[in-house]
């Protein structure tokens, strides 16, 4: 069986450190896009997915972390709980004409992560999961992650990544627990890395991304990845909520035909615990 992690990321259109040098925000537009995301996961997945919020450099200091800080956002993270799913930090670590990034700067991430941990505190909120931006999470996130109780990342997307230049090639295409040096293997961590849905010949945007691929494509991958499967295991969809209008049929159909096809949707928490109980023994 393999338990399927619905990932929505919550960045937003104009977010362009490197292929545009510029970020820009437009409030209304990406209250939009996300609410949109939101319904659509409500009504499809009963409300089981998990939600990861943007902070960077750029909205931190241009808009007061907005995601973290505005009722209007708190108001639908608190909604996404009450509706069963869960909620994770994305961390866009880098300037936003893309000059500077500070993926491998462990005091740097260390503040952005426990800032974080604490705005979501203090409006009654958690994060079960982290997912750092362009899948760049190193090393010297695992101690702050598991420092924070942050046991789940979704960054193994099974490739090369461009702008961090982490290697997941070589990685397992099974939830694992990272290693403390090198989080593409298994290791002693307690940090569980579940990866995209994804086969050995078809990793990266050939994986489960919603916005990148093909309904049909993405049917004949799912049941790739089902009939390769030998005993429990997970893997998640990537939806990008910025691009929702664009991938809301193609992700509508997508969701009603895995569950007519028998996908189990799962939150993170319930992959890490069975998980974290079969390591115990």
């Amino acid at each position: 069986m393999v338990r399927l992690l619905v990932a929505v990321e919550c960045d937003y259109a104009g977010y362009e450190p490197f292929t545009a040098n510029r970020c820009t925000y437009c409030h209304s537009e990406s209250m939009d896009s996300v609410r949109r995301a939101l319904d659509l996961v409500l009504s499809e997945c009963n409300g089981r997915a998990a939600f990861l919020i943007h902070t960077s450099p750029y909205i931190r200091r241009n808009w007061n972390d907005v995601f973290y800080t505005s009722p209007d956002y708190l108001s639908m993270w608190n909604e996404v709980v009450a509706q069963g799913g869960e909620l994770g930090l994305h961390l866009h670590e880098e300037e936003p004409d893309g000059s500077c990034l500070y993926y491998g700067y462990p005091e740097h991430l260390e503040k952005v992560v426990s800032d974080h941990v604490r705005l979501l505190e203090e409006a009654g909120l958690r994060a079960a999961c982290e997912s750092t931006g362009y899948f760049g999470m190193n090393e010297w996130l695992v101690p702050i992650l598991e420092a924070h109780e942050i046991l789940v990342n979704l960054d193994n997307i099974g490739t090369f990544t461009r702008f961090t230049g982490r290697n997941w090639a070589e990685a397992p295409s099974r939830p694992y627990f990272a290693d403390r040096v090198d989080v593409a293997r298994k290791g002693d961590s307690r940090v569980l890395m579940i990866p995209l849905g994804m086969t050995d010949c078809c990793r990266g945007e050939d994986g489960l991304m919603i916005g990148r691929n093909s309904l049909r494509y993405l049917k004949s991958l799912w049941r790739e990845i089902r009939s390769a499967s030998s005993g429990d295991s997970a893997c998640y969809i990537w939806v990008e909520a910025h691009r929702i209008r664009k991938d809301e049929r193609r992700l509508v159909s997508l969701l009603r035909w895995l569950k007519s096809e028998g996908a189990e949707l799962a939150t993170p928490t319930e992959v890490y615990d069975s998980y974290a109980a079969a390591r115990a023994g």
